[in-house]
């Protein structure tokens, strides 16, 4: 889709107005609360033609109709910005003459004048009083030693949330030609009054602008151009990875996959489910079910142990064997966790406004935040039309959620400037020997900018070698892209997670912070050598994206997967044995670097043919619940391995345990809740061409 015929440059307009004064600072927590409390007790019907800085204590802006009621908002704005702190009590102080142009020093007296409009440069003296219409004081409030640059606060209120208000836009959307163009064109109907009004706003917002630059900005209104671009369709991209076939051993006896500790897929199926609607097929990744779930291997001699044990599949009428390998990683705790700076690049695009998307964003980085070691530092980039950079690392937890929570969502996606932003904060505070991590939080839609170019991909490659890596964090399920997500996290040797609510945020941000951030190992993979004597066949379920040849297994120059501290990595296979079984069913080695050093390692172990010889029904709880997950997962994604396989046989596992006590992680009580939801929801499964 074109949307060259508008494109909403405001954003482009003003980033070069203010970010020569970009600093590191933020404002009260609730100032936005307050400016739109403002709003609405103070707007009135009529439309404005004038505003006006009164120079005195206190700072006092005033104006005539709707201008009293967002020159009040903004006013609060300037109020904070000049509050300053002695640890006995806060004073606001009182503007004295600016000159247009001219910005008053932040903490500090003095204010910009305004340029008044049809040419005529205003100042201090430039005023018209209306004592009615003059804002009361808000109460002082301590201030941090920081405070918000105006354009991280005034150009989100003025011109996100307040000028869209006052534009009255007209909206065509055409197909051109045989190419299936798409042309959106918008107009504003305003008067030249109006569109000084809403200028003059944003000179009232602790900045001086030149004429030119007021000008410029009025003719952009009466042209329509601050209309946002209108939001394009719903649009969810998944990708096919196929499905695994069972291998002839004699033929074959090799299995070879990439380590991977996402979970991303479950999350995303349970939003869907609890939403009341079926996941694509497309949507589920096997293996991304198998390893949310806890599981019970014992604490770690070394980087990683191996765990083995199998039973015959109660799923299954054919003698299938179902066989967990389970990798677990060693523990680090949080105090030894090493120092970290973290680089956020939030989507704050239009679509993010979405189902509280945003907001959620917000919220899990509180989480992250209470949940920090001491010295870690946390940096804000933002990005819609275009990324800004709002605050860099800081250790300041105060000033981090304040800018979190001061973002709003608006206008297109530039996901391509954000993340080269946040690579560039992240490159210039790097510190050798700490963690130094890029973490995206999006819903992965990407309108502008070239985010899947092979140009981008490369870079971010070549970054993670140096040390820098990247996480991906999504949100929303309509107008979703997990393409993406999942593509730039592999590439940046970062994790991948998706976030439906807030406990699910407190899992990842809050006890699983440290193996978020703490990679024990890296270009890590997984061989098994099954025994053509023992086993007949062998499928791995799952896995299909990270799958690797024989050969690549000892070539170390393979990019393999990433593993955090304390995780755990679970893959289940089907087998069918020989009729006579003889000595033990395989071999399984782990090969892994050393994030630190680059020194390789490996581990391996034996799966000897005894482990058969457990019942299902008396195998461990975790093995049980995990067959399950992974048997669930195959029914939704419509794998014809399952097509035998009735989501009535999974909750009647799950239901079992249950009543025997056995289910003491809440998360295996959501999983027989979810396969209940796919019952009703009318889920089957595999259904063979023709019935």
């Amino acid at each position: 889709m074109s949307n060259d015929t508008n494109t909403f440059p405001i954003e482009s307009k003003l980033s070069g107005f203010f970010d020569k004064e970009r600093a590191e600072t933020h404002a009260p927590v609730d100032l936005f609360d307050r400016i739109e409390s403002n709003l609405t007790e103070q707007a009135s019907n009529s439309l404005w033609s004038r505003v006006a800085l009164l120079a005195a204590t206190r700072r006092q802006i005033v104006g005539t109709g709707i201008a009293a009621a967002l020159v009040v908002a903004i006013g609060v704005t300037a109020w904070q910005i000049g509050i300053v702190s002695d640890n006995s009590n806060s004073t606001i102080y009182a503007g004295e003459p600016g000159e247009a142009g001219a910005p008053g020093a932040l903490g500090a007296p003095g204010a910009p004048g305004m340029p008044g409009p049809s040419g005529t440069r205003g100042g201090a003296d430039d005023v018209t009083l209306n004592p009615a219409a003059a804002p009361t004081a808000m109460p002082a409030a301590t201030a941090a030693p920081n405070f918000v640059s105006a354009d991280t606060v005034v150009q989100t209120v003025t011109v996100e949330r307040v000028v869209p208000q006052f534009l009255v836009q007209t909206v065509v959307v055409s197909e051109q030609g045989d190419s299936g163009e798409v042309v959106v064109t918008a107009d504003s109907v305003m008067t030249l009054v109006d569109a000084e009004a809403i200028v003059a706003a944003l000179s009232e917002s602790g900045y001086g602008i030149s004429q030119e630059q007021y000008d410029e900005l009025v003719r952009q209104v009466l042209a329509g151009e601050l209309l946002p671009p209108p939001e394009p369709p719903s649009a969810t991209f998944f990708q096919n990875y196929g499905v695994n076939p069972f291998s002839t051993t004699s033929v074959d006896p090799f299995s070879t996959f990439a380590m991977d500790v996402d979970t991303a897929s479950y999350t995303l199926t349970r939003g869907w489910l609890n939403s009341g609607r079926v996941p694509p097929p497309d949507a589920i990744r096997v293996e991304e079910f198998v390893n949310y779930f806890d599981q019970d291997y014992p604490d770690t001699t070394g980087t990683f142990d191996i765990n083995v044990d199998a039973a015959a599949s109660p799923f299954h009428d054919d003698g299938r064997i179902l066989l967990r390998i389970g990798v677990n990683g060693q523990d680090i705790a949080v105090d030894d966790r090493r120092v970290a700076t973290l680089s956020f690049v939030i989507d704050t695009s239009g679509s993010m406004g979405r189902d509280n998307r945003l907001g959620l964003v917000q919220r899990s980085i509180g989480e992250l935040v209470s949940n920090l070691r001491d010295g870690d530092r946390i940096g804000i980039v933002e990005y819609g039309t275009t990324a800004r950079r709002l605050l860099e690392p800081t250790t300041d937890k105060g000033s981090v959620l304040t800018v979190v929570n001061s973002l709003v969502a608006r206008n297109s996606t530039n996901a391509e400037q954000g993340l080269r932003l946040g690579y560039a904060m992240a490159e210039e505070n790097f510190i050798p020997g700490n963690i130094n991590r890029v973490i995206l939080m999006s819903d992965g839609v990407a309108n502008i900018g070239q985010t899947g170019s092979d140009a981008l991909l490369s870079d971010i490659k070549e970054t993670a070698q140096d040390g820098i890596t990247l996480s991906t964090v999504g949100v929303g399920l309509d107008n979703f892209n997990d393409v993406l997500l999942e593509h730039l996290a592999d590439d940046g040797d970062g994790n991948y997670s998706y976030i439906d609510s807030l406990s699910e945020a407190t899992r990842i941000f809050g006890n699983g912070l440290t193996g978020f951030l703490e990679v024990i190992a890296t270009e890590a993979k997984i061989q098994v050598e099954f025994n053509p004597e023992a086993v007949a066949m062998h499928r791995l379920v799952g896995y299909e994206n990270r799958s690797l040849t024989t050969e690549e297994f000892l070539d170390d120059t393979v990019d393999a997967g990433e593993v955090g501290a304390g995780h755990t990595v679970t893959a289940i296979y089907e087998l069918r044995l020989v009729d006579e079984p003889v000595g033990k069913l395989g071999d399984v080695r782990v090969r892994y670097a050393d994030p630190d050093t680059g020194e390789i390692g490996e581990v391996s172990i034996a799966v000897e043919g005894k482990v058969t010889d457990v019942a299902f029904s008396d195998s461990r709880t975790a093995y049980q619940v995990t067959a399950t997950a992974a048997m669930f997962a195959e029914i939704l994604r419509e794998s014809p391995h399952a097509g035998d396989v009735s989501l009535a046989e999974l909750a009647e596992v799950l239901r079992g345990l249950s009543a025997a006590g056995q289910l003491s992680d809440p998360r295996s009580e959501e999983l027989l809740k979810l396969i209940e939801t796919a019952q009703a929801l009318g889920v089957t499964g595999y259904i063979p061409a023709g019935e």
